[in-house]
């Protein structure tokens, strides 16, 4: 069968220095204003394949530098002239925005953008509806391609049926290092060490590993990523998970009858370059238990809320353990609580239970507040998909070398 695929690489860039924050962080990398970003990196090795598809840039960053992070992809885009790229930032968003009120999507428009890495995903999809591409490859700007045959593998298995009748219209990969290892680092020295969840990733990672090429997915990586319209037009990303928004989106697709699949051929590396900003490694680690702890709180309360929907299929914990499994449920506090003690040894009794309380409080109250609204964007996302759906007027207005395509998101994959 035939695909009009499109690279999507969000590209987050930060202030030449990071401000100190008691809040959460929102974006698990952003590269300094004035240093060199992975992104070049990674259009290097996109320009080596001989069928690289368009590439789709948006760049996300703080509305002070939002201009000049814009200019600084422009520049390295400049490098690899052989790639057809579409750039997007702060003017191709507001554009993008209007046409939202104008069409009567203004309501959502909070959840395509720079807000979060879900909204982040979410525009590069819009976007690449608008040009009408139907296979999206999500790829991290810290990961590089490697393999001369990367489109071929990537494009694997989309529309086929499996022996069930499951239909492939999404799957999730690899990330390797220079050895072509793909386990995760389980003894990694983190002050919170029981909150690691790297071993039971790895268990996950194992059993893909052993079976068929293709099977079904318990989590998803968001740098190495395929959706085809069939899924991404019918489910969007969450933007109110803060990080690691792939894993909760096999959760999502799962709530809306779609599956993501795990493909064990297909793979990106990782880019282990010194890029980002140098922070101490204590302040690290307290930041992403903080942002850690949110995103299972919020995981947690949206499982929970989706059982009140009739409409929705149900999240059976067995089906996705140990991971995500073991770390979403009622006991999630607990497991948080228990983390704060072990690494309290590292820190004062007092300042690690004052950070627990005041980040579990926190994290509960955005649950509480937000775990519905997931729901109510799905409710427009189909429809606003489909009323920009290859929308050659508004593809013009962008800054690209490609033109909008004739595909239709209306028709059904058939199986191959």
């Amino acid at each position: 069968m035939s695909f009009n695929p499109a690279i999507i690489i969000p590209s987050y860039w930060g202030p030449r220095r990071k401000r100190a924050s008691s809040d959460f962080d929102i974006f698990s990398f952003l590269n300094p204003i004035d240093k060199e970003s992975p992104l070049e990196d990674c259009l290097a090795a996109l320009s080596k394949l001989t069928d690289c598809p368009t590439v789709i840039i948006v760049v996300c960053a703080p509305q002070r530098i939002e201009n000049a992070a814009y200019d600084r992809v422009c520049e390295i885009t400049q490098k690899y002239r052989s790639l057809r790229t579409i750039i997007i930032g702060p003017g191709e968003l507001t554009l993008l925005h209007r046409k939202m009120d104008e069409s009567g999507f203004g309501k959502i428009k909070g959840c395509v953008g720079f807000y979060s890495q879900g909204s982040v995903k979410n525009l590069g999809i819009a976007i690449a509806s608008i040009y009408g591409f139907d296979t999206l490859i999500f790829i991290g700007e810290n990961k590089l391609v490697f393999q001369r045959d990367f489109m071929e593998r990537a494009l694997y298995g989309i529309g086929l049926k499996s022996p069930s009748g499951d239909l492939v219209a999404a799957k999730t990969g690899l990330y390797v290092d220079e050895n072509n290892a793909y386990k995760l680092d389980e003894k990694d020295k983190n002050i919170f060490p029981q909150w690691n969840c790297n071993a039971d990733i790895n268990v996950v990672l194992e059993q893909a590993i052993k079976s068929a090429r293709l099977s079904m997915a318990k989590t998803a990586f968001n740098g190495c990523m395929v959706l085809h319209a069939e899924v991404f037009s019918h489910c969007a990303f969450d933007p109110w998970i803060c990080q690691n928004e792939s894993q909760d989106y096999v959760l999502s697709t799962h709530m809306y009858g779609h599956s993501v699949w795990f493909d064990n051929k297909f793979c990106v590396r990782n880019n282990n370059a010194d890029y980002g900003y140098k922070e101490k490694q204590e302040d690290v680690q307290l930041s992403n238990f903080k942002s850690s702890m949110l995103h299972w709180f919020y995981e947690t309360r949206k499982i929970e809320f989706s059982k009140t929907q009739i409409d929705l299929l149900q999240i059976d914990p067995q089906d996705y353990s140990p991971y995500p499994a073991n770390w979403f449920g009622k006991n999630i506090k607990g497991k948080a609580m228990a983390a704060t003690v072990k690494g309290a040894f590292g820190s004062s009794v007092s300042t690690m239970f004052d950070i627990f309380t005041k980040t579990q409080s926190a994290a509960s109250k955005f649950a509480r507040q937000n775990c519905g609204k997931y729901f109510e964007l799905q409710s427009y996302w189909n429809n606003f998909i489909n009323e920009f759906w290859n929308n050659k007027p508004l593809a013009a207005q962008f800054k690209s070398d490609v033109s909008s395509s004739s595909a239709s998101v209306t028709t059904t994959i058939k199986p191959v």
